[in-house]
Order: C-alpha cells, then structure tokens, then sequence
C-alpha cells in the first residue's frame, strides 16, 4: 500500500504531509511505546506511536531520534489531540503524520492494521517481535516494571491479562471484564491442587470462567513460584494463544520483579512502612510523600477511603495478641478480602487488616453485599472470633488518609459498644454525630443539655421503676413514628401518649418541637457515651 493510500482509510486523520513521500510504498511497520535505542526499527518504516504511558516530551523525542533514521512517516495511536508542537517537530524534519483516534483498548486498530498492512499469514509472528522489541526497550527506561509489562502483553496478544500473585490475588490486569469479578477463590484452589501435583513443571494451568478459557502461567524463581501470568486464551479472530511464546516473555516478568524494590511480587517492607508512616503521621512533609508515592507507583491524588477489620476474641480470657492464630487471621483476611477486591491495598497491624480502597461509581449495595460475604466467610471460618468493619469518608489526597484511618478506627470503637449484639458493620458517617459529641464530652454546655433532658427521665425511671426512657430511645430510632414504636413495644397507642406525656412534664418542653427532638436525640447520644466511658473505668 502507497502512502497517500494509506491515509484515505477510515479513522486515519493526516496532520503533516511530506509530498515526495505520498507515492512511496508501505513495505514495513514497527511499533514504538517508549523512548530508547529502538534497534528495531528501519529506514522507510512506517513507526506507528502509541504513547500509553510516556509524557508529551518523550513523545516529540522519539520523533525526533527517529528522524535520522530516514523513516518513512509515523502514525500516533491515541484518543487524545496532538499538540502543536508535536505537528511542528514533524514539519521542520518533513515527516508524515498520520492520526488515528484510539479508545481505551486497541482491538479496532489492530483490526484495522491487520486488514490494510499486514500479511494474514504472519499476523500473529508480526505482533509477538513487536513486543518483544518493546519489552527489550522498556528494560532500559524508568518505565520498566510489571503494570507496564502486563499493559504491553495484554495490548499486543489483544487479551484480557493477568498479573496474580503466588496467593492468586490480582495485582496488575489488562483489557478485563468490567461485567462480571473472576472467581479468585476458585481460581486459587485449581491453582493450589495444580502446584501440589508430582508431575508439575512449568506447564501453564487451565481455567475457565464465564464461557472463556485462560491458561495460567506460573512465574517460578529459584526458590519459589512468585505469582503467575494469566491471558485470556481464545480470541474471536486470532488463533489460540502459542504457548512456546509465552515461556519467552515470562523472563521480563521475572526479571523485573528482581531488580525493583517496588515489586508487587517480591514485596517489600518498605511501601507497606510508607503507607503506615501516613496512617500514623509519622510522614506529614507533602513534598517528600509526593516524591515517594511517585517511587512507589501510587497517585497521590486520587479518591479513596480505608475500612478496617477488627479480631476480637469470644474467650475472654484469652489475649488475641498473644496467641499464634492472630497472624493466620490476619493473613486469611487479607487474602479472602483481595478476592473481592483486588484494586485494594492491604496492610495489616495488632489485631486489625486495614484496606485501602478508591471511591468509585458504584452502587454502595454492590459493596455492602461483598463486605458483608466477606464477614459471613470470617464467622464460618473462625466461629471463636468475632470481627467488626469500621468505615471512613473519602478523602482526595494521599495524606489525608490518616483522617480516613482515625475515622475508621472511631466507627469500630464506638459503634460496637454502642449497637453490642446489633450490627458488625460501622460506617463513619452514621456515627459522626457520635465522635462530635465525644470530642465535647466535657463540654459544660453538652453537659447541660443532658442533664436537663435526658438525666431527669432516667432518674424517674429509676424512682418509679418505669421505662420512660426505653420509650423515648425506640421512639428516636423510629424517626418519632408513634405508630411503629407502638407496635414495636408491643403496647397500645394511648399508653404510648400517656408516657410520652410523663416524659413532657419532666422535661417541661414539647416532644412536638422540632427543637425538643434535636435535643433528645443528642442527648441519647451523649448518653450513650457517657455510659460506654463509665464502663471503660470501672473495668
């Protein structure tokens, strides 16, 4: 095909033209992702670009080192514009630019590339050299590293791939479903009878989910298996995955998680310590957590929230720190919780995993439902142990998180004292009224607002033996509905009345108010305050 062919296909938008260049032949194409020696690519080439993860900067070097190799034209593969200034530096060295505006995945593209440029016969030999070029490049740039290497895998073999690690929980993906969650928990246990079997060697394993086929390929070191690559193995147009040139990009895998001290796979105490150095703040200098998020491959701005889970022991007279199942509980929820939720972040501290998770578009009872199926597996695994969730708000930055955690960690210690017996699952926001009036237990003020409503009804209680105050706390959770708290206490609507009555001339003000309901309903509050402090002194 002739250049000046080539730009009347569809979607192929040309930018810069160079007029000596539109009657020449299209006889080699290479692909570039990063800026290095792109050995690889030849005089007359067509270099397509695709500049997943390099900076606008990079981009207009590649052309430029490019341009003294006498290649034929580029072809920049993005959905984003391209800047001016990357037009010029194709006009001053009288190069071709061609366009073409991508989606997120690339499966049109190469779609398009293999029905205009490329040899049927050779298609998939074609597109395994190209990233095995890109893998060699990418060794020699600071962009060398497993998210990288998995996004160039799963774009090149146009798969939905998989980095797991040796506990089968994902750390890295590329082009998956966004419909349906794998079954991790399955996955894991074909995986572990697999690995247990004599005749295992390097063979990959076979798994399926949801009509599709992946073969799953185990990352083995000297010692141990690090983790394993999963691909996608059937393909509406290409043949099923080659296996031999599998076994050849597993090295980069390898490689890359020797030599980086911010492997996923070979994980380091160090991006755990940098987390808890923020939870704790230890680490406030924004500068220096903004250096090392970059070191350490997390964004500092970004949407998240923490919940933590809370080990608690049945037997009261055993101390859970001291025993030796704590940190098989803590591993177990860890690795249980990955499986719902494998974006997260997991630390783990005394007696509580903490999570790190990002605020998404999500229907909360999509989330609830996995929270809660994370907490049923808990109880069946560990019947002698109880476990709470505690929630956060979101916070935009990395440094905040340690509101998140403080947060966190309030739900779980007030609200399973407050809702003993009642509920597991504590959400920071329902309970925010709880921590202002904690923070202002000693304040006069708060103090007065107690003990001019709600002290004087306990204290009747206690004289006449009456349960005026049971009343009054079922008729605030019932959003002061007379008739279900009637039902609820299982008495008739006038003695309802009659005690709400009594409750009227103690506390000489209208339950009817709109005011006089505030104050009671802070009052409870502090309350129940007041009693979870008594209880914790007087133990």
């Amino acid at each position: 095909m002739k250049l000046k062919e080539f730009q009347q296909i569809s979607n192929i938008e040309l930018l810069t033209k160079n007029l000596y260049d539109k009657e020449s032949e299209i006889k080699n194409i290479s692909i570039v992702f990063s800026l290095g020696e792109l050995h690889w690519v030849k005089k007359n080439d067509l270099v397509i670009i695709i500049p997943k993860f390099i900076s606008q900067d990079e981009l207009e070097s590649i052309i430029k080192s490019l341009s003294s190799k006498m290649v034929l034209a580029y072809l920049i593969v993005t959905g984003k514009h391209i800047s001016f200034s990357t037009i010029d530096i194709s006009q001053k060295f009288n190069k071709s630019l061609f366009h073409y505006h991508s989606k997120k995945y690339l499966s049109s593209f190469w779609n398009l590339l293999c029905d205009s440029l490329i040899d049927k016969n050779s298609i998939e030999e074609f597109f395994f050299l190209q990233l095995k070029y890109n893998l060699i490049n990418l060794m020699n740039t600071k962009y060398f590293n497993e998210k990288n290497i998995i996004r160039l895998i799963s774009i090149f073999f146009d798969r939905e791939c998989y980095l797991l690690s040796s506990k089968c929980n994902i750390l890295y993906y590329g082009k998956y479903s966004t419909f349906n969650d794998l079954p991790l928990i399955d996955w894991s246990k074909s995986i572990s009878t697999f690995t247990k079997k004599p005749s295992y060697r390097f063979e990959p394993i076979s798994l399926l989910f949801n009509d599709k086929s992946y073969l799953c390929f185990p990352l083995k070191s000297e010692m141990s298996i690090l983790g394993f690559l999963c691909i996608e193995d059937d393909h509406e147009r290409l043949n099923k995955i080659d296996i031999p040139k599998i076994y050849e990009i597993l090295p980069f895998l390898i490689i890359c998680a020797s030599q980086h001290s911010t492997s996923k796979l070979i994980k380091t105490k160090s991006f755990d310590d940098f987390l808890k150095n923020i939870l704790y703040k230890f680490t406030e200098d924004v500068e220096k957590i903004k250096r090392q998020s970059i070191k350490f491959d997390i964004e500092y701005y970004k949407n998240r929230f923490i919940w933590v889970i809370d080990v608690q022991s049945l037997n009261q007279n055993l101390n859970i720190e001291d025993t030796y199942i704590l940190n098989e509980i803590l591993d177990y929820i860890k690795d249980l919780s990955k499986k719902f939720f494998y974006k997260n972040i997991f630390l783990s501290e005394k007696n509580t995993v903490i999570s790190i998770q990002e605020k998404e578009d999500v229907l909360d009872e999509i989330y609830i439902s996995k929270y809660k199926n994370i907490l049923n597996s808990l109880e069946f695994a560990f019947p002698e142990f109880k476990f709470y969730f505690g929630f956060s708000r979101a916070y935009m930055k990395l440094e905040e998180l340690s509101k998140a955690y403080e947060e966190a960690l309030f739900s779980i210690s007030i609200g399973k004292k407050i809702f003993m017996g009642i509920e597991n699952i504590f959400n920071y926001n329902d309970l925010l009224v709880y921590h202002l009036l904690y923070d202002q237990k000693d304040n006069n003020i708060i103090k007065r607002l107690y003990y001019n409503t709600i002290f004087p009804i306990k204290t009747y209680d206690l004289e006449k033996k009456d349960v005026l105050l049971d009343t009054l706390i079922h008729l605030i959770s019932n959003d002061f509905n007379y008739t279900i708290t009637a039902d609820e206490l299982f008495i008739h609507r006038n003695t309802l009345y009659q005690r709400l009555n009594k409750i009227e001339s103690i506390i000489k003000m209208s339950i009817k108010s709109a005011e006089t309901k505030l104050v009671l309903n802070l009052g409870i509050k502090y309350k129940n305050i007041m009693d979870i402090t008594e209880n914790g002194n007087n133990r």
